[in-house]
Parts: structure tokens; sequence; C-alpha cells
């Protein structure tokens, strides 16, 4: 995508499916093109809340983001969907 107007848009719709996620910015690490952004995330999933360790790398081009690529176990978060969907049935 490029923009800001885009990257707000897919920001929105991202966010916007897990209103009741809770993040929160843990360590920010400098490197020589960008940063590596620590975060955790309380995610409500059914009758349980999940929390949730991860890490972006943010490569900076010219002040811009060049890219960005998001780091997670996501073995916990699917067996939780997985097992809410099971009980809405």
């Amino acid at each position: 995508m490029r923009g800001r107007e885009a990257l707000s848009s897919y920001f929105r719709a991202m966010l916007g499916r897990f209103p009741a996620w809770v993040w929160t910015n843990t360590r920010v690490v400098p490197s020589e093109s960008g940063f590596l952004n620590y975060w955790h995330a309380s995610a409500p999933v059914g009758a349980t809340t999940l929390e949730i360790d991860g890490v972006c790398t943010v490569e900076l081009r010219e002040g811009l983001i060049a890219s960005n690529e998001v780091f997670f176990d996501r073995s916990e978060l699917l067996a939780a969907i997985a097992e809410a969907e099971v009980g809405a049935e």
C-alpha cells in the first residue's frame, strides 16, 4: 500500500475487527534502518482473555515506513478462536 490514507484505512479495518483488544507498546529498539516495536495485547476471545506478546520490525526510508512485519505465536489464539466457534454452534 502507498500513502498515509491507505495505511490509516488498513489500520482502521484491522483494528476494527478486534475492538476489545488492548494493545500496549512494551519496548522500542532502534536499528540501523528503523526499529523493533515490542508489544503486548490483551485479547478477549470467547470466554477467555489471551495475553499475547509480539514484535514488529519496522523499516524506514526517508522517514516513511518502507516495510512492517509482525511476529507472534498464534497457536493459543487459533485454538481459542476454534473453541469459541464450536461453543457458538
